[in-house]
Order: structure tokens, then sequence, then C-alpha cells
């Protein structure tokens, strides 16, 4: 294993954009590594407000209460990814793409343990005890609220869900995108229905304190220890002027989709 080629990959920050900005990067990288035009990515990314994903397969007026989004200024947006919804506001949210051929990639849970080792070895390396969950009884696809239980592969501490992560899968690549929380605030949480407690989810504001001075160091332990699982070369880097281009109408596409559920 130690003698395996390292592949360059591509390293993004990008500032906190509203949600449907966030979706549109995903897919236009996305759609770069399937034409093979773009590099395999690792990006780490925030949002401006409030938001709302809902996955996938979800009916948004089953999932979330308008009326309380309305009057808490909170943004809902679909994802291409299945599972529950998810409260995006302060947490650090991250993306993988890369070619579904690679080593570690060849099926979604193989993917998922892949990457679950990665952020488990990154976060004991800031003594959080963190643990990949075994699952516990099957979600329903359409189960409501994401950091409700922790589903296979993902990470807990103490029994509660600290990063939860959804996957989207074509023949040619993947996106695997997660929310790491750092605190929840239950006001938002009222926006999801059935999201009445946050008791079964743990952010990093209550293992290392409130303030965030440990912003940087999470970021570069992540990172490090994700690109040793990976066998990856971290390259910084921006986005391609042909992802750019796919951005604009991205964004309209989700802005309409968004509407329509």
């Amino acid at each position: 294993m130690t003698n395996k080629t390292r592949q360059e990959w591509r390293l993004l920050e990008t500032p906190p954009l509203d949600p449907f900005m966030n979706m549109a990067v995903d897919e236009a990288i996305s759609q770069g590594v399937r034409r093979r035009e773009s590099p395999p990515t690792f990006r780490f990314y925030g949002w401006s407000s409030p938001s709302i994903s809902i996955g996938y397969f979800q009916q948004l007026l089953a999932t979330i209460d308008q009326p309380r989004c309305n009057e808490l200024n909170v943004l809902p947006v679909r994802r291409l990814t299945g599972g529950g919804a998810v409260l995006h506001h302060r947490e650090i949210t991250y993306s993988v793409v890369a070619g579904s051929h690679l080593n570690g990639f060849r099926s979604i849970h193989e993917t998922y343990l892949t990457l679950s080792e990665g952020l488990v070895r990154g976060l004991r390396r800031l003594g959080i005890p963190a643990e990949i969950s075994p699952g516990g009884p099957e979600r329903h696809r359409r189960d409501s609220y994401c950091f409700d239980r922790p589903a296979r592969h993902e990470i807990v501490v103490q029994g509660r869900k600290l990063i939860g992560s959804a996957q989207r899968r074509w023949r040619e690549a993947f996106l695997q995108h997660g929310s790491i929380l750092l605190s929840l605030d239950e006001r938002y949480l009222s926006c999801i229905r059935g999201a009445v407690s946050s008791a079964g989810s743990i952010g990093l504001e209550e293992l290392l304190g409130p303030g965030g001075a440990y912003m940087d160091n999470i970021k570069t332990s992540l990172a490090e220890e994700i690109g040793n699982v990976l066998f990856a070369r971290w390259t910084p880097g921006k986005l391609t002027e042909q992802e750019e281009s796919s951005i604009g109408p991205l964004i309209d596409k989700y802005r309409r989709w968004t509407a329509k559920i």
C-alpha cells in the first residue's frame, strides 16, 4: 500500500455561497469529471445563509415547513443526492468528485467506507473520538431529517452523529458531499417536518469549544488524512473556465427544480 503511486487531485476551498450556487458548483465539477475535462476534486465550502437541502427523492412540502422557512429566511434547495433533509448553517461542508473506476470507489458502500476512514482519521488526530457507524435499522429513502440517526458508514462521536453524507453515482464518476456539524440551532431545525430535537447529533463546538479557532486545523487534518486514504496528492486550484460557464445555467436549474417540488 505504501508503494502505491499518488494521483493528482485538485483541492478547492470556496467562500460561503447560497444554496443554489453551492449545488451548481458541485454539479459543474461532476460534469467536468464525467467528461474527463476536470481533475478529481476535493472541496470545502460553506453557506452564506441558513439553508435546507432536501434529498433527491423527497417532496418539498412534505419535508419542510415553508411558512416557517419564510419567517426565518431559510432557503430550500433540492440535491442531486439522496437521503434526508439537512440544515446547512453552522457547519463545514465537503464534496468529493472522482472517477468511479478508481480504487476504493467501485461501489457506493466501498466509496462511503473509504472516505469515512479518512474523515475518522482526521478527526482523531485532533483528539475527537470519532467512529464509523455500523448503522441501525435501514433508513427509508424519504426519511425527513438526515441527522435524526446515523446510517451505515457515517461518522459518530459518543453514538451521536457528527457527519452526514450523501452520494450520487454515474457510470463514469460519483459525487459525495457531506455536512460536518459545528453546532445546530434548533430554531432553524423547526423548518424541517418531524425534526423536533438535536439529541441524535453532536457538533464540533460541543467537542472542541466555541469560537472556531480550530477551523483551519480541522480542514488541514481532514484534507491530509483523506488524501492518505485516497493516495491523493493535493494541488490547490480553482474552477476551470468550462466549469465556470456551466454554473449560471445550473443555478437556474436548481431554482426551477426547487420551485416545482
